[in-house]
């Protein structure tokens, strides 16, 4: 992931764990209370890996935005709602 100084860290690694990035969707929910990270994957020669890529997006009418009960005069909307 990259770290605020732009440099690159590695994340440590979780033996048997299912990783989801969530990407911009939890952010957007969030009201920007959990940021999406910049990330790229690291191969290693001697493990395998399986990677599944799964994409999906809503309706072309639907709006995404944050939860209502995120947004209020301290904590304002961050996210432009589009169609």
């Amino acid at each position: 992931m990259v770290a605020e100084d732009g440099a690159w860290r590695l994340a440590p690694e979780l033996r048997g764990a299912l990783q989801v990035n969530v990407g911009d969707h939890f952010e957007v929910l969030s009201n920007g209370s959990y940021k999406s990270l910049v990330h790229r994957a690291t191969l290693r020669r001697d493990t395998t890996r399986i990677s599944i890529a799964s994409l999906h997006c809503l309706g072309m009418d639907d709006k995404m935005g944050p939860a209502e009960e995120l947004v209020d005069n301290e904590q304002y909307e961050d996210w432009v709602q589009r169609k």
